[in-house]
């Protein structure tokens, strides 16, 4: 891979991760549990690795990135972390759709029951009308 191939992939990979971190944030700011946010620590941590080494290699000459263009190729310096990175987002993306699911089914079985007991409700009611209809008045 040669220089200018290795900068997209950098600018790739920095694409990914920005669109990744607000996702992020969003899944622990709506399920704060202790699961999400260990997942979005081990995240920034993996992004901070990613970035010391992006500005270590940004630092290097022109000479260097030529050396290791072929020595060093975007795949043994940097595909490691952005799989990382990647595999992290993603198991944040499906604890929270999973903890989502849950709370869908918590709302549906509040709502079977909030029927049930409006049906025994309006049940009650309709026999109390009933009854009253049959009394005559005072």
């Amino acid at each position: 891979m040669n220089h200018e191939e290795l900068i997209k992939e950098l600018a790739k990979a920095l694409c990914r991760i920005a669109d990744a971190l607000p996702q992020a944030e969003l899944q622990v700011f709506l399920y704060p549990t202790n699961n999400i946010r260990q997942l979005v620590v081990t995240l920034y941590t993996q992004i901070v690795k990613f970035v010391q080494r992006a500005a270590t290699w940004y630092g290097e000459g022109k000479a260097k990135h030529f050396v290791t263009a072929f020595t060093r190729p975007y795949n043994l310096r940097f595909k490691d972390l952005v799989e990382e990175i990647t595999e992290t987002s993603g198991k944040i993306d499906r604890l929270a759709l999973s903890m989502a699911m849950a709370e869908l089914r918590v709302i549906r079985i509040e709502l079977q029951e909030a029927r049930i007991e409006q049906r025994s409700t309006h049940n009650v009611t309709l026999e109390v009308r009933k009854t009253l209809e049959g009394c005559t008045p005072f």
